[in-house]
Order: C-alpha cells, then sequence, then structure tokens
C-alpha cells in the first residue's frame, strides 16, 4: 500500500484529486458503477473533515476519470500545518477500489513573515561590529 503526495496547499485555496477507473480482470479504463466517492481524514485520528462524490471530467474524450475539487477554509475544520489524508474509492463491475493521497495544509502569510524574521535576525545577530550589516540595520542596539 502506498499514498501519494498532492502536495502544500495553502488554507483558503482549493485542493483537487483525480482518479481513473479500470476493469479488474482487463486493466481497459471503465467508468465506475456510480461515481467515486472521497473522504479526508485529519492526521492521527478518524475525523472527516470532507466527504463526497466526485465528477466526471472531459466525459466526451476520457473514459472513467473522475475528479473533486475541495476549498480549505478554516471553518471547515481545516488548519495550517496538518496533514490531511484523502481516501477515494470507486466500484467497477461491483468490484471495489480505493486509494489515498495525502497533503498538507499551511499557511503561506504565516510562513513567509517566519522565514523573512529569521533571514533579519541572523545577519545581526551575529555581526555587531561597526560597519557591520547588524549594526547598520540597528544602530541603536548596544553591542556591548
Amino acid at each position: 500500500m502506498s499514498e501519494y503526495f498532492i502536495g502544500e496547499i495553502n488554507i483558503d485555496d482549493y485542493v483537487e484529486f483525480h482518479v481513473n477507473t479500470h476493469n479488474a480482470a482487463t486493466g481497459a479504463e471503465t467508468d465506475a458503477d456510480a461515481l467515486p466517492t472521497y473522504r479526508i481524514y485529519e492526521e492521527n485520528n478518524d475525523t472527516v473533515v470532507s466527504v463526497g462524490d466526485m465528477a466526471k471530467r472531459d466525459d466526451a474524450n476520457t473514459t472513467g476519470y473522475y475528479f473533486a475539487r475541495v476549498q480549505l477554509t478554516t471553518a471547515a475544520g481545516y488548519e495550517a500545518g496538518k496533514l490531511y489524508f484523502v481516501r477515494l474509492n470507486g466500484i467497477v463491475d461491483s468490484i471495489a477500489s480505493s486509494a489515498v493521497m495525502v497533503f498538507r495544509c499551511i499557511d503561506v502569510a504565516t510562513d513567509n513573515a517566519a522565514i523573512a524574521d529569521a533571514l533579519w535576525d541572523e545577519p545581526r545577530a551575529g555581526h555587531t561590529g561597526a560597519g557591520t550589516f547588524g549594526k547598520i540595520v540597528r544602530p541603536q542596539d548596544n553591542y556591548a
């Protein structure tokens, strides 16, 4: 068994996932008996944050291709810094199959602020002599 990492998705953005269903006996692409479903679980517990049916995608030109799109809002229960596991389930010719995908929810604004803060603190911290970057940026600091 394996999980497919979708990526890091910013809070309030959308995560989109896809699946293509196949006939178990032949391996040929085949439409599912009914729309495949998804359940999104929060890391380390059985809490289901989102659940729903997937939709056909480009039905005129593809067979068995489905997708779903979910917005990652805090109101819906998503939190930055956590992993979420997406379980996809479909049935073809009465045979069930599933896949698991994982993504991490992030807060780009907070992450970028932390990075910027670290970048400014580092040159200042060890460079305290006259004419150094740290002394130029914060001349009011007493580096005695």
